[in-house]
Protein backbone atom coordinates (compact mmCIF):
# COMPACT_ATOMS: atom_id res chain seq x y z
CA UNK A 1 0.00 0.00 0.00
CA UNK A 2 1.58 3.15 -1.00
CA UNK A 3 2.05 5.78 1.90
CA UNK A 4 2.47 9.18 0.94
CA UNK A 5 4.90 11.47 3.60
CA UNK A 6 5.44 14.72 2.09
CA UNK A 7 6.91 15.80 5.82
CA UNK A 8 6.95 13.44 8.51
CA UNK A 9 9.26 15.70 11.10
CA UNK A 10 7.24 18.19 13.31
CA UNK A 11 9.92 20.59 13.95
CA UNK A 12 11.23 20.78 10.72
CA UNK A 13 7.60 20.91 8.27
CA UNK A 14 4.02 20.04 8.68
CA UNK A 15 2.94 16.04 8.61
CA UNK A 16 0.77 15.13 6.42
CA UNK A 17 0.48 11.51 5.60
CA UNK A 18 -2.24 9.91 2.81
CA UNK A 19 -3.32 6.42 2.33
CA UNK A 20 -4.23 4.91 -0.54
CA UNK A 21 -5.54 1.06 -1.23
CA UNK A 22 -6.04 0.90 -4.69
CA UNK A 23 -5.52 3.09 -7.60
CA UNK A 24 -9.50 3.46 -8.22
CA UNK A 25 -9.81 4.48 -4.76
CA UNK A 26 -6.90 7.28 -5.68
CA UNK A 27 -8.01 10.41 -3.91
CA UNK A 28 -6.33 12.82 -6.23
CA UNK A 29 -7.41 15.92 -4.24
CA UNK A 30 -6.05 15.03 -0.89
CA UNK A 31 -2.88 14.04 -2.38
CA UNK A 32 -2.74 17.19 -4.59
CA UNK A 33 -4.04 19.68 -1.11
CA UNK A 34 -0.96 17.88 0.59
CA UNK A 35 1.34 18.57 -2.00
CA UNK A 36 -0.05 22.52 -2.34
CA UNK A 37 0.31 22.52 1.44
CA UNK A 38 4.32 21.47 1.72
CA UNK A 39 5.61 21.33 -1.76
CA UNK A 40 7.03 17.81 -1.15
CA UNK A 41 5.96 14.33 -2.04
CA UNK A 42 7.90 10.82 -0.71
CA UNK A 43 5.76 7.53 -1.71
CA UNK A 44 6.21 4.70 -0.22
CA UNK A 45 5.32 1.42 -1.54
CA UNK A 46 6.36 -1.99 -1.25
CA UNK A 47 6.14 -2.89 -5.30
CA UNK A 48 8.52 -2.11 -8.00
CA UNK A 49 9.27 1.45 -8.55
CA UNK A 50 9.09 1.48 -12.43
CA UNK A 51 5.47 1.01 -13.79
CA UNK A 52 3.03 1.14 -10.87
CA UNK A 53 0.82 3.27 -8.68
CA UNK A 54 3.64 5.39 -7.10
CA UNK A 55 4.41 6.65 -10.66
CA UNK A 56 1.12 7.00 -11.48
CA UNK A 57 0.85 9.37 -7.90
CA UNK A 58 4.02 11.19 -8.84
CA UNK A 59 2.18 11.62 -12.54
CA UNK A 60 -1.24 12.72 -11.60
CA UNK A 61 0.58 15.36 -9.66
CA UNK A 62 2.62 16.56 -12.47
CA UNK A 63 -0.35 16.77 -14.85
CA UNK A 64 -2.13 19.06 -12.59
CA UNK A 65 0.36 21.37 -11.70
CA UNK A 66 4.69 20.19 -11.52
CA UNK A 67 4.94 23.83 -9.88
CA UNK A 68 3.63 23.15 -6.86
CA UNK A 69 7.12 21.16 -6.06
CA UNK A 70 9.56 22.65 -4.32
CA UNK A 71 12.00 19.16 -4.27
CA UNK A 72 11.59 15.82 -6.90
CA UNK A 73 9.24 13.17 -5.94
CA UNK A 74 11.31 10.82 -3.53
CA UNK A 75 10.27 7.07 -3.76
CA UNK A 76 11.18 4.32 -1.41
CA UNK A 77 10.24 1.30 -2.96
CA UNK A 78 11.13 -1.74 -4.40
CA UNK A 79 14.60 -0.97 -7.06
CA UNK A 80 13.19 -3.50 -9.45
CA UNK A 81 14.58 -6.82 -8.75
CA UNK A 82 13.11 -10.07 -7.10
CA UNK A 83 11.55 -9.51 -3.43
CA UNK A 84 13.99 -12.85 -1.78
CA UNK A 85 12.32 -14.87 0.68
CA UNK A 86 14.97 -14.66 3.18
CA UNK A 87 14.01 -11.88 5.72
CA UNK A 88 17.87 -10.50 5.72
CA UNK A 89 17.91 -10.00 1.70
CA UNK A 90 14.18 -8.85 1.68
CA UNK A 91 14.93 -5.93 4.18
CA UNK A 92 17.42 -4.70 1.64
CA UNK A 93 14.59 -4.88 -0.95
CA UNK A 94 11.48 -3.70 0.91
CA UNK A 95 10.71 -0.11 2.54
CA UNK A 96 11.79 0.11 6.13
CA UNK A 97 11.84 2.86 8.22
CA UNK A 98 15.36 3.85 8.27
CA UNK A 99 14.97 3.87 4.13
CA UNK A 100 12.21 6.43 4.89
CA UNK A 101 13.62 8.42 7.36
CA UNK A 102 16.08 9.26 5.08
CA UNK A 103 13.92 9.58 1.74
CA UNK A 104 12.15 12.68 4.26
CA UNK A 105 15.63 13.33 4.86
CA UNK A 106 16.71 14.53 1.47
CA UNK A 107 13.20 16.12 0.52
CA UNK A 108 12.88 18.55 3.28
CA UNK A 109 16.53 19.75 2.40
CA UNK A 110 16.02 19.96 -0.90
Amino acid sequence: MPLMWPTRLRHQASRSRESTCAAWSLDCVTILESVSRTGRLVVVNEDYRSFGLSGEIAAKLTDVDPGMLRAPVVWVANPGVPVPYAHSPEAAVLPHQERIDMAIQRVIHR
